[in-house]
């Protein structure tokens, strides 16, 4: 399998390097100018904020989900307190760190396509790449998938490399970024063993396989000892997601019935390629895909991976009720999809007796509308359809129904001191992103959600309260709408929006 690519640009390490820097600067200026007005919208973003900022009030070296990471990877929390550090109470520190990586992961992305199929194939990867909008999201939000796929991309690169050259450096690097990206996202934890078998099999050499599973293994096993002395069970966080998605999956599907969630989650995965990467761009990178597999190309094991796993996710929620199917997920999978969309163009355009340039042109300036269209159709209207959509839109935005309580409790908060109340949500997690919304510092935000509620409130006098019907925060109700708490009046400070009502204390 091979394409065609012109012999300055596939010798000459001088344009390589130019078309990477310009394809860099591209994906940056993407991402700066969404930056201003993408929000950490949903929870994991949000949590791992505080829990970031809770270790930069007391830094060590997290040896277990007890030791205040909970179900996420330690190594996001603690990158972003220590940039917590020397950036105090800025909630941005890890949307600013999204954005290095998620721009840094052009690099690696480049120099696999290259090595696999040419110059013109790493600069059309990484034009769909920068034009991804989900990939956008992610550069500009505090979530943890920029920074795994970075460390993924990196890891297949310098595995490529080593099985092409014989040398364990590249591979120790290789295992490295794994054993790095395992203590990111578990799910990389699938891909570990792969990864050393490729290893494996490419070089057929023991000594080179050990040293880059050592150095992969080394944060699992660590953590595994860690959680076994902790909980009792060294697969504890794995056991507690898996939990959660149980639970989960019961709640989706009574409300979408089990029928729909089955057919949903069959075609999810195909479905959003299409919506997230563009049409055109996924139905080329899938026809490279598959054509890299009928040929066994060397790239095919790359394949094998993605569909593997996504398989794997897809056989959990149809035969075991256990995995509920979500973007973010399929991050690292779709953005493999991306090395394989030129030699997909290509066979397409030659298929439908077309130019293989125009082809090109046509496939990544429809990943350019689409990302437009998209951010705006999602940025700009308010219709049901839209906020569906936010999970792959490139500019993250607030939900619409929490838009006024947010202007509301800004509005509140920036009156005076004092410390805000914010019960927890007793459907969902609006209570994070209304608590990361309100204007104030982690230190005045007492969340009833939060182990460290009690020590907030002992730091100040509780001034506004966010309340949710049926809410857990022991409150007492009290006639004309107002209601105490802790033996203090607060009254309402606005009407109440939906399901959530905001309160000031009286006499101030």
């Amino acid at each position: 399998m091979t394409t065609t690519n012109s012999p300055e640009l596939r010798n000459d390490p001088d344009s390589r390097r130019r078309s990477t820097l310009r394809l860099l600067a591209l994906s940056l200026a993407l991402r700066v100018a969404v930056f201003p007005f993408a929000k950490n919208i949903w929870g994991d973003a949000v949590a791992r904020t505080w829990l970031a900022f809770d270790w930069a009030a007391h830094p060590h070296v997290p040896t277990a989900f007890t030791d205040g990471v909970l179900q996420f990877g330690p190594l996001h929390i603690v990158l972003m307190g220590l940039l917590g550090t020397v950036w105090p109470d800025a909630p941005d520190c890890g949307r600013a760190l999204s954005l290095v990586v998620g721009v840094a992961s052009i690099v690696p992305l480049m120099a696999l396509a290259r090595r696999f199929f040419g110059e013109r194939a790493a600069v059309v990867a990484a034009l769909v790449f920068s034009l991804w909008g989900l990939h956008v999201q992610c550069s500009t939000t505090s979530a943890s998938e920029a920074l795994c796929l970075f460390l993924v991309l990196s890891a297949l690169e310098r595995i490529e490399a080593g099985v092409a050259s014989g040398r364990s450096a590249p591979l120790v690097v290789a295992g490295l970024a794994t054993t790095l990206a395992c203590a990111t996202r578990y799910n990389l934890w699938l891909w570990a063993p792969c990864f050393a078998l490729r290893v494996a099999l490419g070089t057929r050499r023991l000594r080179p396989t050990l040293v880059f599973a050592a150095v992969a293994a080394s944060f699992p096993l660590l953590w595994m000892v860690g959680n076994w002395r902790a909980t009792g069970d060294p697969l504890y966080p794995l056991h507690d997601i898996e939990a959660f998605h149980r639970a989960w999956y019961v709640s989706e599907a009574t409300s979408w019935t089990a029928a729909k969630m089955q057919w949903l989650t069959l075609f999810f995965w195909p479905g959003l390629a299409l919506l997230s990467l563009s049409p055109l761009a996924a139905i080329a990178g899938g026809a490279g895909a598959v054509a890299a597999v009928a040929r066994r190309h060397p790239s095919w094991w790359i394949v094998a991976l993605a569909v593997g796993t996504l398989a794997y996710y897809t056989a959990r929620a149809l035969l075991f009720s256990s995995f509920v199917p979500l973007a973010r997920f399929a991050v690292d999978e779709l953005a493999l999809l991306c090395l394989f969309v030129e030699p997909g163009a290509v066979a397409l355009a030659r298929f439908g007796r077309i130019g293989a340039t125009s082809g090109l042109r046509v496939v990544v300036a429809s990943a350019a509308l689409w990302v437009v269209g998209l951010g705006a159709f999602t940025t700009f209207t308010s219709v049901g359809l839209a906020e569906s959509f936010l999970p792959i839109s490139p500019c993250s935005r607030n939900l619409r129904r929490l838009e006024p309580v947010i202007d509301e409790l800004q509005r509140l908060t920036a009156s005076g001191p004092g410390v805000l109340v914010v019960d927890s949500d007793p459907t969902g997690y609006d209570d994070l992103t209304l608590v990361y919304e309100s204007g104030l510092p982690r230190s005045r935000v007492a969340s009833f959600r939060a182990p460290t509620f009690e020590a907030t409130l002992a730091t100040g006098r509780p001034m506004w309260i966010v309340r949710f019907v049926q809410g857990p925060l022991p409150v007492e109700e009290l006639p004309e709408g107002a209601l105490a708490f802790r033996g203090v009046r607060f009254a309402a400070a606005g009407e109440r929006h939906g399901a959530i009502r905001t309160y000031e204390v009286e006499g101030r």
